[in-house]
């Protein structure tokens, strides 16, 4: 099926109107996207953007694009193999992600200082900074923001809900009655919890950033069917482990059959291991989320892809001074700066 005559075309319009995207006379360097290459250029596209560039050396990806290019009559969108200096010259807007994927000083010494480069990571770890060397930026340079995973507007953290609740499924659980204990803290803890509850388990959250209560840990642990450590945004805590808010001997000891199921946290992962206690996913990061853009679905993929545009457009606007009452704001933090900055509040009467 043709990305024109799929969900994702209504999706792209309906997010487009959503977030007030307009591109107009923006020249975009951005990569092929997951499951659809060509998602991000048809975004850019029907927002207005003015030059449309997809970095990629595939050609299966290239044919890919232009195809959809050609039926949606977008002349705009165009494949490159390598960035000239006269390309860089012209960026307004970069998207760090897939084949755009290292941000150095070679990388920076080429783009136009006014650029700015926004985050779309393969893990959706809007706080990574991997591959970005930070030590090359300068007030001359350009900027590198992510979305603000706590902007309550966005959808993030409940699509992250969703893929924990399948988690569960995928490690054996029933979850309708399941007992299960959410170690975290913030929106995600919150929405994870509300999702669970309603699935039909019986779910304990334990704030990692909370005073440890121990008597608490000790008397719920026997109970559980699996712990799900969720540290997003992680602290700096380890969740489980001997310096840990849940030690490995307590788990051996009390609940040697429950399963770890692993979003986003610290854990002693030699010593689970000596404890023969299972943990999910087999291969775990222990400093980003162990999450892959692939498990979005065409909702997710579409509202995130157009989000991580948006602030872009936002930063762009704000040092420009252009910023009108009646656009929508999506808040977002530049990752170059020493202090992260969160700008407005939203206005999509969401």
């Amino acid at each position: 099926m043709s990305l024109k005559n799929s969900k994702y075309f209504e999706l792209i319009k309906q997010n487009i109107e959503t977030f007030r995207l307009n591109l107009n006379n923006y020249s975009i360097l951005l990569p092929a996207s997951p499951k659809e290459p060509a998602l991000l250029a048809v975004i850019a596209a029907m927002a207005g953007a003015k030059n449309i560039y997809v970095k990629t050396n595939k050609i299966s990806v290239k044919d890919n694009i232009a195809k959809t290019a050609t039926e949606l009559g977008f002349e705009n969108i165009k494949c490159v193999d390598n960035i000239t200096r006269d390309l860089f010259s012209e960026i307004n807007i970069v998207v760090k992600g897939g084949e755009i994927d290292n941000i150095d000083g070679a990388f920076l010494n080429q783009l136009n200082k006014k650029s700015v480069i926004t985050l779309f990571p393969e893990n959706l770890d809007f706080t990574d900074t991997e591959n970005i060397d930070l030590e090359a930026f300068n007030k001359e340079k350009a900027s590198v923001i992510g979305i603000d995973p706590e902007d309550k507007n966005l959808n993030l953290y409940k699509y992250f809900s969703h893929i924990l609740l399948k988690r569960c499924y995928e490690a054996g659980l029933d979850v309708y009655k399941s007992r299960l204990l959410l170690v975290g803290h913030g929106s995600l803890l919150a929405s994870s919890l509300q999702l669970l509850k309603a699935a039909g388990a019986i779910v304990y959250s334990y704030n990692i950033q909370a005073s440890i209560d121990q008597a608490f840990l000790l008397k719920r642990l026997p109970e559980l069917d699996a712990i799900i450590v969720m540290d997003y945004p992680q602290t700096s805590k380890q969740v489980i482990g001997s310096k840990g808010a849940i030690s490995i001997s307590d788990i051996v000891d009390l609940c040697p059959y429950a399963k770890i199921i692993h979003f986003s946290g610290k854990l002693e992962e030699n010593s689970l291991n000596l404890g023969k206690i299972k943990c999910l996913p087999a291969e775990i990061t222990q400093n980003s989320i162990n999450l892959n853009i692939q498990e979005l679905g065409k909702n997710g993929l579409v509202e995130i892809a157009t989000a991580c545009i948006k602030v872009a457009d936002n930063l762009i606007k704000s040092r420009a001074n252009t910023m009108q009452i009646t656009d929508s704001v999506v808040t977002y933090k530049i990752i170059n700066k020493t202090q992260p900055v969160l700008l407005g509040w939203d206005q999509r009467g969401r």
